[in-house]
This record gives C-alpha cells, sequence and structure tokens, in this order.
C-alpha cells in the first residue's frame, strides 16, 4: 500500500513540473516576443496617469516613437483604452484615434502603447495662425466627423468627455482625438458617471453629478472648443448665446455656440452631426467676418479662409445673409406671380390651348407645371436658414439638394407625359 502511495505521489510531483515548465516556457517565449520600449521624455504626469514618448518596434509595425500610457486602472480611468483594443481585435478601424499597439493590465495597472501622431494640437495651431472664423473652419468641420464616428463606430457610442484643444490632433487636414482616460462606453441602464477627470470649463453639468453623460456631453465640449477657436480665449462656465455677443461674435456663431453649450442637455444639438450641419450653416451666414482679438483688433484672414469655403461646397458662403433674404423676397414675389398666372390660363387659355378641356387644362398646369415652378424656385432660394433651423436637413448639402430637385423635376415630366397619353391628351 505505502508502495503504491509513493509512486501516486511520484506521479503527482512529476505532472506539477511539467506544468511549471510549460508555462515558465510560455513565459520565457513572450517575454522573448516582447517588445522593449525606451522612454525618451515623459509628455505629462498626473496622479492617476503618466504618458511618455517611448522609442521601440512592435511585434506588428515599424520601429519608431510610440506614446506609452501607464494608467492607475483603480481610479476608474482607461477602460475605454481596452473597448478600443477589443474593437481592433475584431477588425475595426477607427481613423480618428491613433491605432493602439499594446494593451495589458497587471493588477490595477493598465499599461497602453499607440501610434505618435504626427501633427499639432488645437491650441498650438490657434498659437501659430491666430484665432478667427479661419481656424474654426479649420478644426470643427473634421472634429465634428471625428467625434460622430466615435459615438457611431462601436456598437455603443464612445464618449471622449474630456475633448479640449490639447486633446486634438490635427493630421492631413483630419482631427485626431487622443486621451481616452476619462471616456467610456455610454450605458442605458446608468443614471449618472459623475467622475472628477475633467477639464472644468470644458465639462458639462452632469459631469458634476446631474445625471449621465451621453453623445450630448461631447457636444457641449464641442461648442466650448469654437469658442476657443473664435476668440483664442478658454471659454467661460457659462457660454449662451448672450454672453457671445458680449465677447463680439456675430448672432450666427453666438447661436451654434450657446445651443451646444446649453445647460440642459434636452436644449443641445442632439448629436456631433446635427453640431457639424449647424458649422455649416453659421459659416454661411458669417462669411468672411472675423472675431474680435484680445488686442480690439479685426483681421479678415481672406487667403485662408476662401480655399475651405471652396472644398466645403457652399457657394453661397461668400454671400452675405441679408442679401440671400433680398434675393429669396425676389424669388417668392416671382414664383406667386407665375403661380397666379398658371391658375388664371385655366379659365382664360392661351390662343394655343384655346377649345381644350378644362380638365386638360388642369392636369397641365396644376400637375405638371405648378411643380416644376415650386421646385425650381426652391433650388434657386438661399436655403441657409432653413437649414439652421433644421440641422439633420442641413446635412444633405447644396450639390446633393440640387440633384434631388432635378430629379424630382424630371420625375414630374415623365409623369405628367405619361398621364396624358393614358388620358389621349397627347
Amino acid at each position: 500500500m505505502k508502495k503504491s502511495d509513493d509512486i501516486s505521489a511520484n506521479n503527482a510531483l512529476s505532472s506539477g513540473d511539467e506544468t511549471f515548465q510549460h508555462e515558465l516556457e510560455a513565459f520565457l517565449s513572450q517575454s522573448a516576443e516582447a517588445t522593449t520600449w525606451h522612454a525618451e521624455c515623459v509628455i505629462k504626469q498626473s496622479e492617476f496617469e503618466t504618458t511618455e514618448l517611448v522609442r521601440g518596434r512592435p511585434g506588428e509595425g515599424v520601429a519608431g516613437q510610440y506614446v506609452r500610457k501607464v494608467i492607475d486602472a483603480a481610479s476608474g480611468a482607461g477602460s475605454a483604452y481596452e473597448e478600443l483594443w477589443r474593437a481592433q481585435g475584431r477588425g475595426a478601424h477607427l481613423a480618428c484615434v491613433p491605432r493602439l499597439v499594446e494593451c495589458t493590465r497587471s493588477g490595477n495597472r493598465l499599461t497602453v502603447v499607440m501610434e505618435h501622431v504626427d501633427g499639432c494640437t488645437v491650441d498650438e495651431l490657434q498659437r501659430a495662425i491666430g484665432a478667427g472664423e479661419h481656424l474654426a473652419m479649420l478644426v470643427l468641420p473634421p472634429l465634428s466627423r471625428a467625434v460622430t464616428e466615435l459615438h457611431t463606430a462601436l456598437p455603443s457610442p464612445l464618449i471622449h468627455r474630456d475633448l479640449k484643444p490639447s486633446n486634438v490632433i490635427m493630421h492631413g487636414g483630419e482631427a485626431v482625438v487622443i486621451d481616452f482616460g476619462s471616456a467610456r462606453i455610454w450605458r442605458p441602464d446608468a443614471s449618472n458617471d459623475t467622475t472628477h477627470f475633467l477639464t472644468r470649463c470644458y465639462a458639462p453639468p452632469e459631469q458634476f453629478g446631474f445625471g449621465q453623460t451621453d453623445e450630448r456631453t461631447d457636444v457641449y465640449a464641442l461648442g466650448k472648443i469654437l469658442y476657443f477657436c473664435l476668440t483664442g480665449e478658454q471659454p467661460p462656465n457659462t457660454c449662451g448665446a448672450a454672453e457671445c455677443r458680449e465677447k463680439g461674435l456675430c448672432d450666427a456663431w453666438a447661436q451654434v455656440i450657446g445651443t451646444a453649450c446649453a445647460f440642459d442637455p434636452a436644449d443641445r444639438y442632439a448629436s456631433a452631426e446635427d453640431f457639424g450641419a449647424a458649422i455649416a450653416v453659421a459659416v454661411e451666414s458669417s462669411p468672411v467676418t472675423s472675431v474680435r482679438m484680445k488686442d480690439g483688433r479685426r483681421h479678415a484672414h481672406l487667403t485662408a479662409f476662401v480655399p475651405a469655403v471652396l472644398k466645403s461646397g457652399n457657394p453661397l458662403a461668400l454671400v452675405p445673409s441679408w442679401a440671400g433674404r433680398i434675393w429669396n423676397v425676389a424669388i417668392l414675389t416671382m414664383l406667386a406671380m407665375m403661380l397666379w398666372m398658371s391658375i388664371d390660363t385655366i379659365f382664360n387659355p392661351m390662343p394655343k390651348d384655346v377649345g381644350r378641356s378644362i380638365e386638360y387644362l388642369f392636369a397641365q398646369n396644376i400637375l405638371c407645371v405648378d411643380p416644376l415652378l415650386v421646385i425650381g424656385a426652391y433650388l434657386l432660394m438661399d436655403r441657409r436658414r432653413l437649414r439652421a433651423k433644421y440641422p439633420k436637413f442641413a446635412r444633405w448639402g447644396i450639390l446633393r439638394e440640387t440633384i434631388y430637385g432635378v430629379i424630382a423635376m424630371v420625375v414630374v415630366l415623365f409623369s405628367s407625359a405619361f398621364f396624358a397619353v393614358m388620358m389621349g391628351w397627347a
């Protein structure tokens, strides 16, 4: 019996040795393949996070500079990086986020290594070229698209919660969002998610305990960034339309900022995409005007603004809004006169239509001519105020609206011709 027990014990020890040996070999193999990062400098450091510029060669990538973050996960920061890492593993690619090359957790220590984006932050760009509409045009349209991607590319919206000029890098005309330490995935069952990771003048009331953060939290920060781009100054805590007008901003910009930075999230733009559409309308309503700088002078910056306008595809952007309103009055007056003439010809036919039935005249004018007149007048109008009132409608853009309008006119013509043939009028 003792001999049997000794054999069993020896087998158990042998099995344990084999398991230990296997784990040791796996560890040594992983260690051999792991990248050795050489820290070049500390970019920033806080109580919960250290960000360094490092040099090395990841398992899949080229040797060069990368950014490494070491985060105290016990503080509640950094979970968004793990979500991005899992999404990247599933094949998702967010163009507005630096590509992650490593993401590991050891206890409460989270280490993230990502690509180093070559570009300048929005605050650096402001110091280089100055504040004004030219800067707003360079930054806000691509930034709105980037934040929209954060909110829509993953199964649940990724809320950044710390958008500010220093966390946005402009690279090749596009905006790259960095520093996701405060970011979180939106959860429908959460009531609030107050966190102390925030920049006070860019953080909305809900981040101070008034409710759960969602897409409108980032919209609030976008409004504050717009204020910074236009004025070159950090935004005040209360950033309504009245405060913006007092600062010298025109009504169009003041309205956009005031709506984005409303205290109640329900009063803000519902999404970053709607905010981007409102930006496009504001640009059209405020063409080459510039904002008042700290020294009180006004600058036009036409050389930077005109190319941006042409690239945006808004030919009305160089037309003052008051001129657009006068143009609309003229178009609507002419439309009213032509519609009246169209109705009058039903009862007082032109010589070529004498003898035609009233049904034919009604179909010709009301079903064919009048729709063409209305569609044509709409396409000729300055629609900036309409698009400002309905931001989702503004997403179409002038070119897309024109194409749809022309298609509608062709459909009306063919439908009228088909109807005339069926009725035996042709």
